[in-house]
């Protein structure tokens, strides 16, 4: 089974967070799908659908409920409780403060039903949030420990560049992160692909370029 397998679960919801996506996006990202969501008419021309999707009209409730729910979570202040107070200051690998990484969370949940915090330190600097969408968290393996069911193994999908001939020339392609516990010990690999997004080949882990795919609308 490759690295790039995904859970039957993740097969099954791809499909409605990308509808979920679209829908709070707003008009554009709905019209630009097409006839994902607007089918063409029998007979009608090319031209003619270009016209009858432009006149049609998407009322924005999914995005304005998303904002409303927003607003009632946050409406007070939150009360943050941390040994190091660097951290709450600097709780990701872009400098966002606790608040903003909450805020991103709490979206993401409301819209899209889930998405994936992973909590990690690179050498011996201050403990990072970098938060996962659901669209990346591509598969996971649950095992039966102690008469307990337990997250085993996470697969993530990201980015990193490759550098090209000079210096303004480069190109982001996909790799997976590895999360696993291997005779109770956490364990993380790392695999990248080539040019041809063909091939994945377990790499040394240098600590740089990882980041969350930004989901695409298709």
């Amino acid at each position: 089974m490759p690295v790039t397998s995904e859970h039957p679960e993740y097969k099954k919801r791809i499909g409605q967070w990308s509808r979920c996506r679209d829908a709070a996006s707003g008009t554009d990202a709905v019209k630009n799908a097409g006839i994902k969501y607007l089918p063409m008419l029998d007979e009608q021309s090319a031209t003619e659908y270009d016209a009858y999707k432009l006149r049609a009209l998407w009322f924005g409730a999914t995005k304005r409920t998303v904002q409303g729910l927003m607003g009632a979570v946050f409406r007070k202040d939150s009360v943050v409780e941390f040994p190091s107070e660097d951290f709450t200051q600097s709780a990701s690998q872009h400098g966002d403060d606790l608040s903003v990484v909450a805020m991103n969370l709490i979206r993401e949940v409301v819209e899209i039903g889930r998405a994936g915090l992973l909590v990690d330190i690179m050498g011996k600097g201050n403990p990072y949030i970098t938060m996962y969408y659901a669209e990346n968290v591509t598969n996971w393996t649950e095992t039966v420990i102690n008469d307990r069911k337990q997250l085993t193994r996470v697969i993530l999908r990201e980015t990193y560049t490759l550098p090209g001939d000079d210096e303004f020339d480069a190109e982001e392609l996909d790799q997976y992160r590895v999360l696993e516990l291997q005779e109770g010990v956490y364990v993380q690999r790392l695999f990248r692909s080539d040019k041809d997004k063909v091939e994945y080949k377990e790499v040394f882990d240098d600590g740089m370029n990882q980041y969350p795919l930004t989901p695409t609308i298709n």
